[in-house]
């Protein structure tokens, strides 16, 4: 029996790998790397979803500030503004009066960050699963 929890526990996909399978089948874009921001008026910058994994600034940097679990400038911090359950900004409240949204460089918006997609529609397929992932 511990021989098949071992094995299970490899072929159990992690956070991080279901969140690069993610980003890796996203388009590009003409408008540039997409971005997310938060807060009541969305001016807390929280990442940049289609940067390199080895910026600061990527998401999937697990290291960054934006990418960290621990960070409060994450949306994978289980305990934070943006990543909580209970937050009104956050992506896991399905609830949440004001989660974060997604935008280019060139300021085009493609919807909200949110695990209640009858609420919040997000115009990218890849972008409701890793928020399904994240939340999970």
């Amino acid at each position: 029996m511990e021989k098949l929890k071992t094995a299970f526990k490899l072929v159990t996909p992690t956070s991080s790998t279901l969140l690069s399978l993610a980003l890796t089948t996203l388009p590009s874009f003409a408008g540039g790397h997409l971005l997310i921001f938060g807060g009541p008026n969305h001016q807390v910058f929280l990442g940049c979803i289609t940067c390199n994994q080895s910026i600061p600034e990527a998401i999937d940097n697990e290291y960054g500030k934006y990418g960290s679990p621990y960070a409060t400038t994450s949306i994978f911090n289980k305990y934070g503004t943006f990543g909580s359950p209970y937050s009104q900004l956050s992506v896991c409240n399905p609830q949440a009066s004001h989660p974060p949204v997604v935008v280019d460089e060139e300021g085009n918006f493609y919807g909200h960050l949110n695990v209640n997609t009858n609420r919040y529609q997000i115009s990218i397929p890849q972008l409701q699963g890793l928020v399904v992932g994240i939340c999970r």
